[in-house]
């Protein structure tokens, strides 16, 4: 197993809900801060950031305004974005408006409604898209894109990838503009 420490902040004791199941599985690498704002975590945080060999990644997750204020110092102290990685525990859920895609290699076109998601959408016409989450998060579901602009509504691709639009996570993502033409 490769080295790894675990930073676990929380704001009083009686919020660690993991800790006794954290340091019961790895004792050595468990490191606590009891924060009611942030301040010790991102302290404590800011010497290990600064000190770790070419190579290492960061993982983050929990409440967004946190997971924001640690990778914000990643990327102050110069961290590359492949190294950096977070897990939302939900998504923000914006308005869904109806919009309507349509296939490359059938030239058909599908309504997807706002109550539901162009995933389930394509589901509903036959067509299987591989899924795991369902949620934005894992990357299973990328499809690519020919042309129109995707909403993107996931936390899988980095900035980079969203600005190009060539792909996008049917689970969540929408359409912005259109015509949305996919590859499938």
């Amino acid at each position: 197993m490769s080295p790894f420490e675990l930073h676990y902040a929380f704001r009083a004791p009686e919020h660690a809900a993991l800790l006794d199941d954290l340091t019961t599985v790895c004792p050595d690498a468990v490191r606590t801060y009891v924060d009611e704002d942030g301040s010790a975590l991102l302290a404590g945080l800011r010497e290990r950031l600064t000190d770790q060999p070419l190579g290492t990644h960061l993982s983050v997750c929990g409440p967004a305004p946190m997971m924001d204020a640690v990778l914000g110092l990643a990327r102050t102290l110069g961290w590359p974005e492949s190294r950096l990685h977070l897990e939302r525990f939900a998504l923000d859920e914006a308005p869904r408006r109806p919009f309507s895609v349509r296939l490359k290699s059938t030239d058909e076109v599908i309504d997807v409604p706002e109550e539901l998601t162009l995933l389930e959408a394509l589901e509903d016409r036959g067509i299987e898209v591989p899924y795991l989450c369902r949620q934005g998060v894992c990357g299973e579901c990328r499809t690519p894109v020919v042309d129109g602009t995707p909403d993107h509504r996931d936390v899988f691709l980095t900035a980079d990838e969203r600005a190009a639009g060539d792909a996008l996570m049917p689970c969540v993502s929408r359409c912005a503009r259109g015509p949305l033409v996919l590859d499938l």
